[in-house]
C-alpha cells in the first residue's frame, strides 16, 4: 500500500512539474512583451526565401501570381499557404526574452541550422527576416529570433510547421478550377464508356454515345460529380521516377467540359503501367502530371450506370 501512494505522490509531483514549465514559458508572454516583432508591409513582398537543414525553398510574385522554384522551373504556388506565412509573420507578437546566450540557441532551435530561417524581400531589398525555431512545451507558442540578433522570444502561435514544406507543397495543387453553375456538358470515355452528361434547363441529363437519345440521370450523384470535376485538386505532382508507372500515349479516360460561353477544358488521365494503382491526370495542353487520391478518383471515374437513378437500374 505505502508503494502505491508513493507512486501515486511521485505522479502528482511530475505533473505539477510540467504545468509549472508550462506556466513559465506561457507566463512570459505578456504585457510587457513587443507586439512589434517585425514591421512589414505585406503588400509590397513579392519574394520569400526559407532554408533549414540545407534545404532551400524560394517563392517569387510576378505580375500577382506566386510562384515556387524546384529543379530550375518555377510552378505556379498556392497563394492562399503563401499569404497565410506573409500574414503569420507580420501579425508576430511575442512576450518577453528567453535567452540572449548564442549557446542556447540550437536548443530553442532557433540557431541557422536546426531552425528555419525565413527572409522576405521587396524587390532586392530584405524587409524583414526571422529564424522559426521549434514550438513550445504546451504547443501554443514558438521560439523566434530576428536575423541579426541574439535574443530569442516566445511567439503567440504554432509557427514551426507553417515554415518547413517541401517544394511541391507550396505548389498549387488545382487541376482545374471552373465554375459549376457554367457547366452546360461534361463527355466522358473510358474504356467502353463513352456517353454524355449535359444540362437541359435546370436538370442533368445523361446521353450514350452517339447522344441520340436523353434520360434523366440521378439529380444527387451527377451533382457530386460536377462539384468534384469543378473543383479537382491533387494529393501531389509526378516526378521523373514515376514515368514508369503511367503512359499517356493511350489515354484511359477524358474527361471534355464545356461551358455556357462554349469555352472547353479537356482532362486526360493516363494508363497505368504494370501494377501501379496511382492515378496520373494532366489537363490537355499542359506538361503538368497531377497525382489524384483515391477518394477524388473514385467520384469522377463514373459509367453511366453509376450516375442513373436506382430504378432505372433495376
Amino acid at each position: 500500500m505505502k508503494k502505491q501512494y508513493l507512486s501515486i505522490l511521485i505522479l502528482i509531483v511530475l505533473v505539477a512539474a510540467y504545468f509549472a514549465v508550462q506556466h513559465r514559458e506561457t507566463s512570459i508572454i505578456g504585457p510587457k512583451g513587443s507586439s512589434e516583432f517585425l514591421d512589414i508591409d505585406t503588400a509590397t513582398v513579392n519574394k520569400i526565401s526559407m532554408r533549414r537543414l540545407g534545404a532551400a525553398v524560394t517563392l517569387t510574385r510576378a505580375a500577382g501570381i506566386w510562384y515556387v522554384a524546384r529543379d530550375e522551373n518555377a510552378y505556379k504556388a498556392d497563394a492562399s499557404a503563401i499569404n497565410q506565412i506573409v500574414t503569420a509573420i507580420a501579425d508576430i507578437q511575442v512576450g518577453n526574452v528567453i535567452s540572449d546566450n548564442p549557446g542556447n540557441q540550437i536548443k530553442f532551435q532557433v540557431d541557422t541550422l536546426t531552425g528555419s530561417t525565413v527572409e522576405l524581400y521587396s524587390g532586392d531589398r530584405l524587409v524583414a527576416g526571422l529564424v522559426v525555431g521549434k514550438m513550445s512545451s504546451d504547443f501554443g507558442h514558438t521560439y523566434v529570433r530576428r536575423i541579426g540578433s541574439e535574443n530569442v522570444y516566445l511567439a503567440t502561435g504554432m509557427l514551426t510547421h507553417q515554415f518547413t514544406r517541401a517544394p511541391d507543397d507550396w505548389r498549387d495543387h488545382t487541376v482545374i478550377e471552373v465554375p459549376q453553375d457554367d457547366v452546360v456538358s461534361i463527355e466522358i470515355k473510358s474504356g467502353k464508356e463513352h456517353y454524355q452528361v449535359v444540362r437541359s434547363d435546370s436538370i442533368w441529363q445523361l446521353s450514350r454515345f452517339p447522344f441520340s437519345e436523353t434520360i434523366d440521370g440521378d439529380q444527387d450523384r451527377i451533382g457530386r460529380l460536377l462539384s468534384t470535376v469543378c473543383q479537382l485538386d491533387a494529393s501531389g505532382f509526378a516526378t521523373p521516377y514515376d514515368t514508369t508507372e503511367y503512359d499517356f500515349a493511350d489515354v484511359q479516360s477524358i474527361w471534355s467540359i464545356t461551358l455556357s460561353d462554349g469555352s472547353a477544358t479537356l482532362l486526360e488521365a493516363a494508363v497505368p503501367i504494370g501494377d501501379s494503382k496511382r492515378h496520373f491526370m494532366r489537363v490537355s495542353g499542359d506538361e503538368t502530371i497531377f497525382i489524384l487520391p483515391d477518394n477524388v478518383w473514385s467520384e469522377i471515374a463514373k459509367s453511366i450506370d453509376d450516375l442513373l437513378p436506382d430504378e432505372k437500374n433495376s
